[in-house]
């Protein structure tokens, strides 16, 4: 029986590298590919994306691995930044990062290796997990080994996949590290092709793992964070070349003046301005986007940043259907991070209203995507259209 081929997608990162080590030892066919989406040279000719594919084939080549690289620069445009840019336009925060996971990497990369025949999977150095709901059984995005599991249909070189029932995704075991927020809109065909080998390891496992390895200078590396495409730079910086930016005022709930802004979308809520009120730092409690003002109040726990319900448009149910009872407990994520709350949904209009059950909701800001949760299980997300009154409204 032939082995099964692995894409493995490549950053130059210690993630990925262990992902690729992981599915070589396990007996897969592997091939490392690094995903180009971002084009940009700047004014003394140095690409990121050049330096970052000649460190992902070092890794491949010490590895003895083969090595590639595909390019969506024209598929992110289109499908992901032009749309990032016009909600910063609209007032939102967007979050393109999980545009990116869902057409990007697990779509048209996922497509394409699938479609081109060079892989029967797709796996990356995600923290998360799946399994299928139906077995019962941790599938190999966990070990790297449990590939067969009698009774599911063939499909693929040699490989099994379910059929029929619906694959779930999982917080990874590193709850600092989980990456399952920005996972959250992927498709149940993007779930039943990848693996996520680093899933059930900590980050400092991972360390481990590499620098048992010989890849100690991989595992020492700092860390790159944030938007890919923004790099170095002041995030303001970047947006302003995309975006129209127009100075506007800041306002007190009040409504009295007390300095300008440089652009509604270098704004989000919940922010420190670095205007002070007295000697208190004022954060920003809205942005009024008809009137190019932004709000601010004195404070990080000021009551105005506070709310008991937020509304968002239709969910994407993981599973394809909703999961939960209307009315039931869950947990939601409404910004990256470990961090949680305790929701019921009901539906609203358009989409959904999430209401607090214990504590109320801090700094809740359109544009971003409302997770929610079953104990591990990431069920789905939606993005958030507007919150409701403040506490102070109360």
């Amino acid at each position: 029986m032939a082995r099964t081929k692995v894409i493995v997608a490549m950053s130059g990162g210690v993630d990925s590298t262990v992902a690729a080590l992981k599915m070589k030892l396990a007996g897969y066919r592997v091939k490392g590919v690094f995903m180009h989406s971002w084009d940009e040279v700047d004014e003394t000719g140095y690409c990121k994306s050049d330096q970052e594919y000649a460190a992902v084939q070092n890794i491949c080549r010490r590895l003895d691995i083969p090595c590639g690289r595909m390019t969506f620069v024209k598929e992110y445009w289109n499908h992901v930044f032009s749309e990032m840019l016009s909600d910063y336009q609209e007032g939102l925060t967007p979050n393109p990062d999980v545009l990116c996971n869902e057409r990007i990497k697990f779509g048209a990369f996922l497509k394409h290796a699938v479609k081109s025949r060079d892989a029967d999977q797709l796996a990356t150095g995600h923290y998360a997990r799946t399994r299928h709901d139906g077995s019962g059984n941790i599938c190999s995005a966990c070990t790297g080994v449990c590939i067969h599991i009698q009774g599911w249909g063939t499909k693929g070189a040699g490989l099994d996949f379910c059929r029929g029932t619906a694959w779930k995704l999982l917080e990874s075991n590193d709850k600092c590290k989980d990456q399952s927020y920005f996972l959250s809109t992927i498709s149940q065909d993007a779930l039943e092709r990848v693996i996520f080998p680093v899933g059930d390891l900590l980050k400092s496992e991972v360390k481990q793992i590499a620098r048992d390895a010989g890849f100690a200078d991989i595992a020492d590396k700092k860390e790159s964070m944030g938007l890919c495409f923004v790099g170095q730079r002041k995030f303001s910086d970047f947006i302003k070349q995309y975006v129209t930016c127009e100075p506007g005022n800041f306002l007190t709930l009040d409504g009295d003046v007390i300095g300008q802004h440089s652009g509604q979308a270098c704004y989000t809520i919940g922010q420190k301005t670095g205007l002070l009120l007295g000697t208190v730092s004022c954060y920003v409690a809205k942005k009024n986007v008809q009137n190019n003002e932004i709000i601010v109040v004195p404070g990080p726990h000021h009551k105005a940043l506070y709310c008991k319900t937020f509304y968002t448009g239709w969910p994407h149910w993981i599973s394809g259907k909703s999961p939960i009872m209307l009315g039931q407990k869950c947990t939601v994520k409404y910004r990256r991070g470990p961090l949680s709350s305790w929701c019921v949904l009901k539906e609203h209009l358009d989409g959904l209203q999430v209401i607090a059950v214990d504590n109320p909701f801090r700094a809740v800001t359109p544009g971003q995507y409302a997770v929610f949760y079953n104990n591990e299980e990431c069920l789905g997300a939606a993005v958030i259209a507007t919150s409701g009154p403040s506490l102070l409204d109360y």
